[in-house]
């Protein structure tokens, strides 16, 4: 039975990444029109995760990319079971 709930936890952790891929990548084409970081900032806070999700931003010449880190915990392990879930996505400059 434990290894079931392992398993349904393990497919919800990877659910919820691919809410962090559709967040990444809204927050990369966000920063990469020229939107302020305030932005990036409230598509997180909008999501409900804002505590539980950082991001750093990373500049090159031609592109802007965003990647989301999520520590997400296996409820019956806890703290003894963290996984951390990163996330980058990356965007173009002014649409070229």
């Amino acid at each position: 039975m434990i290894i079931l709930y392992f398993a349904i936890s393990v497919l919800a952790m990877q659910t919820s990444r691919l809410g962090l891929v559709a967040l990444a990548a809204e927050s990369s084409r966000a920063l990469a029109r020229g939107e302020p970081q305030e932005t990036v900032e409230n598509l997180i806070e909008g999501t409900g995760l804002g505590s539980q999700i950082s991001f750093t931003t990373r500049y090159s010449d031609l592109s802007v990319c965003v990647e989301l880190v999520q520590i997400s915990q296996i409820p019956p392990f806890g703290q003894e079971f963290s996984i951390e879930v990163k996330e980058s996505q990356c965007a173009r400059k002014g649409g070229l």
